[in-house]
């Protein structure tokens, strides 16, 4: 009876009621039947699928953004999938999707590309399921911006709501004591060169 009473509802009932499910009972409730396998916004993620997932994702953290549209242009619904991936500083993601990458990353050209991907009807506008895209979207972002993106770096785990630039603030500092008047203990900034600048270089971003 209630899946019956479900499939007499319009689409657009079903996605509104699908935003307020996180993105794992989403993809729980699109488990117990092909019916909300459709209406789901985050449908479970097939063996063919997570192929081309991990794909999307290392394109995304390696900061290719030309790679990035050819897949979303395929399958727009990628943007929200989550999936493991290490990005070229070593940081190792759990679950992550694509578009919380680019939102931690505070890479606005890669984020705008990615949204520049939402097919749009005649009159372009964004079409019924592209709505419930989109507001799966706007739940992942609240959720970075107040509870971060959780990652392994070097075995520690860290969550941040946005990159650390500790490597640009220590290179500020770099450059800032070689240029500050009066005499210099050469031998200080040459430890700070290699041990803090150096140490920190390795966690820049791609993108960075």
């Amino acid at each position: 009876m209630t899946a019956k009473f479900f499939s007499l509802l319009p689409t657009a009932y079903h996605r509104y009621v699908d935003t307020f499910l996180n993105s794992n009972e989403s993809s729980r409730l699109a488990t117990t039947s092909q019916y909300f396998h459709a209406s789901s916004k985050l449908p479970p993620t097939l063996p063919a699928k997570r192929q081309s997932l991990k794909k999307f994702l290392s394109h995304v953290v390696h900061g290719e953004h030309k790679q990035v549209q050819e897949i979303l242009r395929h399958d727009i619904r990628l943007l929200l999938q989550r999936d493991t991936v290490t990005d070229c500083s070593g940081r190792e993601f759990a679950s992550i999707s694509g578009f919380e990458y680019a939102l931690w990353a505070l890479d606005k050209h890669l984020w705008d590309d990615m949204l520049a991907c939402l097919p749009v009807d005649e009159q372009d506008h964004l079409t019924e399921e592209d709505r419930g895209i989109v507001a799966e979207l706007q739940r992942q972002y609240v959720q970075v911006k107040t509870q971060g993106v959780t990652y392994k770096l070097n075995g520690v785990s860290k969550t941040e709501r946005h990159y650390d630039f500790a490597f640009i603030n220590a290179l500020q500092e770099q450059v800032k004591a070689q240029k500050a008047p009066g005499a210099k203990n050469w031998n200080d900034i040459d430890e700070h060169w290699r041990t803090v600048v150096g140490g920190g270089s390795g966690c820049v971003l791609c993108m960075w």
